[in-house]
C-alpha cells in the first residue's frame, strides 16, 4: 500500500514504463522498423517526476520498492524521458475520476473520441 501521492505516482510512471518497453519490443517484432525516439512518460506529480530524474537518497522515500527504481536506470540510459504534464491537460482523469460537463467534452478530442449531443 503506498503511504503517499508521489510513492503512488512514481509507481504508476514505473509500470506504464514496462508496459511502454514492452509495446516498443512487440513493435520491433513485428514491423520492420529499425529504430524508435525515446519513449516519453507523462506524470502529473512534479515530486515524482523530481524522484524519477534524482538517484540521490532521501530518507523519505526509503519505503520505497528497489523494485521501482529502474525506471532512474532508463532515464540514465535515455531510453525513456519523463515529462511533467498539467493535470488540465491529462486526459487519463477522465478515465479515473467523475468529470463535470465541461472538462469531460474538453477531454473527448484529446482522445480522438466524438461526443454525442
Amino acid at each position: 500500500m503506498a503511504l503517499s501521492i508521489t510513492k503512488v505516482e512514481y509507481i504508476a510512471a514505473s509500470e506504464a514504463l514496462k508496459e511502454a518497453l514492452w509495446l516498443r519490443d512487440l513493435i520491433l517484432e513485428l514491423l520492420p522498423v529499425k529504430e524508435l525516439t525515446t519513449i516519453v512518460i507523462h506524470c502529473d506529480s512534479l515530486s515524482a517526476v523530481n524522484l524519477s530524474k534524482n538517484q540521490m537518497y532521501h530518507s523519505r522515500t526509503k519505503h520505497v520498492d528497489v523494485k521501482y527504481h529502474f525506471i532512474q536506470d532508463m532515464i540514465m540510459n535515455e531510453v525513456v524521458a519523463i515529462e511533467k504534464i498539467s493535470t488540465n491537460e491529462n486526459v487519463t482523469k477522465m478515465l479515473t475520476k467523475a468529470l463535470p460537463y465541461g472538462k469531460f467534452n474538453y477531454c473527448l478530442p484529446l482522445l480522438n473520441i466524438t461526443g454525442s449531443n
